[in-house]
């Protein structure tokens, strides 16, 4: 039986941007505790913990693993200790290994990942079918519209696979666009960061730039066989509805706090923004 990440309607992308805003409002309030005490450095763990488990339960791994890299980067530059961090990051690999080794599906994507010829009908369907689109598309493509993966072979092509559909209808020539444009709105959204009128500000262009662009190189890296499957979407090219009302969301976000840069101080937010 071929597996996939059946679409479910949930609230995940949702949840991931509520912890992001908490985190950003709670830090420059917080700063010194996260910095000084394990105490202080608990209490953000505990919230974003509590909604990893939540992801967990719906099931949805890869958007609890994200949100955990996400916030794990936020108290990081926030002044967070390292050594806390990977603490945490060491404690939470058995839990790690027993919720992926112990639910089958989980397991027959990992075993997949690393052969998928073993089982080319069935657990390794999916990337070899990805690897056939991408090799299908060469360098310019069969031309839009032209895939044929997507017709019968490739499983949720619309969806976790859609970077396979652009690389067998586009080519090497799309697919290195389309990562351009994720490195561009990554640099974007830092000099947004770095240009920000406050740290409330600044904490929420760093979590939205990093969950866009870690769940845009971790779909690629599955759709290229680099990653073992996870389920997760293409920013703003993935069909689904709340993934792309959600990445609107935080890109107008983004675009807010461009906004009141160039309004309050236009000729220093360039100079600032030179820097970068």
């Amino acid at each position: 039986m071929r597996f996939g990440m059946k679409e479910v309607a949930n609230v995940s992308e949702l949840a991931r941007l509520l912890i992001i805003v908490f985190l950003a409002g709670y830090v420059p309030r917080r700063g010194d505790d996260l910095a000084g005490s394990l105490e202080g450095f608990l209490k953000p763990v505990a919230i974003v913990t509590a909604a990893c488990a939540l992801l967990l339960a719906q099931p949805d791994m890869g958007s609890a693993l994200t949100l955990a890299a996400v916030a794990a980067a936020m108290l990081l530059v926030a002044g967070t200790r390292l050594k806390y961090l990977a603490s945490i990051g060491l404690l939470s690999l058995p839990f790690l290994y027993f919720m992926v080794m112990n639910v089958d599906y989980r397991r027959r994507r990992i075993l997949a990942f690393l052969n998928p010829w073993e089982d080319p009908s069935n657990s390794g369907f999916q990337i070899i079918q990805s690897w056939i689109a991408f090799g299908s598309g060469g360098a310019f493509g069969q031309g839009l519209g032209e895939s044929k993966q997507k017709l019968f072979y490739l499983p949720e092509a619309h969806t976790d696979f859609i970077f396979s559909v652009i690389g067998e209808e586009f080519g090497l020539v799309g697919t290195l666009f389309v990562l351009l444009a994720f490195v561009t709105l990554f640099w974007r959204g830092l000099r947004a960061a770095f240009g920000a009128p406050d740290r409330f500000g600044f904490y929420l262009a760093l979590g939205i730039t990093t969950l866009l662009t870690l769940q845009a190189l971790v779909n690629m890296g599955v759709c290229a066989g680099l990653l073992p499957t996870k389920g997760l979407t293409l920013p703003l090219m993935s069909y689904g509805g709340n993934s792309l009302i959600v990445a609107c969301l935080v890109i107008g976000m983004l675009l807010r706090i461009d906004y009141e840069i160039r309004r309050d101080d236009p000729v220093n937010a360039e100079v600032q923004w030179a820097r970068v």
